[in-house]
Formats: structure tokens, sequence, C-alpha cells
């Protein structure tokens, strides 16, 4: 089912192996963009075999050699809680961008939460804040262009992310939410 309404046809594993849209192997896993039938592209929709309880701690990597990007395409790395429908249970985007549009980390959430520009000011170098628009308010309602909250980040698209193949990390506890991009070699197997 596509919770996202898009373009998409999600594939369930049989589907998606038996058209190539995914093979995996033992030491990795490959996606690719399927084909357009009736306006709709072959896709898949990764779930993890835990829920995420936004009460408690996680932390979650995905390491990549390639990603997609161009004309078409919105690949995206994030979490949503199954307790709540969207966006009052939240979502966490780490990583995200349409087209060749730079990657983008942001959260959506239904209610009063914002993020603390005192905070964000003590822990960002100063010029993040030339480049890039910062959202303080996470309350996401698209029809009241509220599309929730954006720290000052480093913004990159698909081709600096294929030139520099890494993991992406997120690490979610009662103080903050933090996120890194390491290069491969950057760190230990």
């Amino acid at each position: 089912k596509d919770l996202t309404n898009g373009a998409v046809n999600y594939l369930d594993r049989k589907d998606a192996h038996a058209k190539g849209v995914v093979q995996t192997f033992a030491d990795h896993s490959i996606l690719r963009v399927g084909a357009v039938k009736d306006g709709k592209r072959d896709s898949v929709n990764i779930h993890s075999n835990s829920a995420w309880d936004p009460r408690k701690s996680f932390m979650v990597a995905m390491k990549y050699r390639h990603v997609p990007y161009g004309a078409g395409v919105w690949p995206a790395f994030w979490m949503t809680s199954t307790d709540f429908t969207w966006p009052t249970g939240g979502e966490l985007d780490v990583l995200e961008f349409a087209n060749d549009q730079p990657s983008v980390a942001t959260f959506h959430t239904k209610g009063s939460c914002t993020l603390d520009a005192a905070l964000l000011q003590r822990c960002t170098p100063p010029y993040y804040y030339l480049v890039d628009k910062v959202e303080y308010k996470c309350d996401t309602d698209y029809s009241k262009n509220q599309i929730g909250c954006k720290p000052p980040q480093k913004r990159v698209n698909g081709m600096w992310f294929n030139q520099n193949p890494g993991t992406i990390v997120a690490e979610w506890n009662d103080h903050n939410v933090k996120m890194w991009h390491f290069k491969n070699g950057q760190i230990g197997r």
C-alpha cells in the first residue's frame, strides 16, 4: 500500500526480486528503479523488524555505495511511528531529496513541537545559516504550508553522495536528534 500517495507501485519481496528491482547478496543489496505502468513506477518500501518508539532512544544506520538522483526519482531514508497516523506519530527524514535537489533532514509531527533556536546556534557552524533556511516549527500540515522543522545543515545532492559513499547515521535520545555522514574508511567494519 502506498502511504505516500505518490506515483509509485510498491512491490512485495517476491515481485521486487522477480522484476529485478531488488537484488540481495551476502554483503550488500541493490535497489533499482522499476518500470512504469499506468503512470506509477515500480519501487520498494523497506520496513525494519522493530518499530520506532519515540519515547525511547534509538540509533539507525544506512551504508550505501550509490543513491539514485535525477529527474523523476525521490530517494528517502526515513522513519515513522507505527502507533499513530502521519503526521501525529512523527516522521524523521534522515536523507531525502527529489530529482537533483539537495538532501534535507527534517522532522514532521502534529502538535506544538519546535526546535530550540539557542541550542541550534550553539551546535551549528555559523555559515550554515547563510546557505540554508531554518524551519523551527515541527507541526506539519501541507494544506497550511506548515512543512515541519529543519535545522541548518550542509545540503548536498545525489551526485555528492555517489562521489562520497559511506554510512549515514541518526541517533534519537531524550535530549536531541543527531545525524552524521561518514565516508567509507572513516569508521571501522
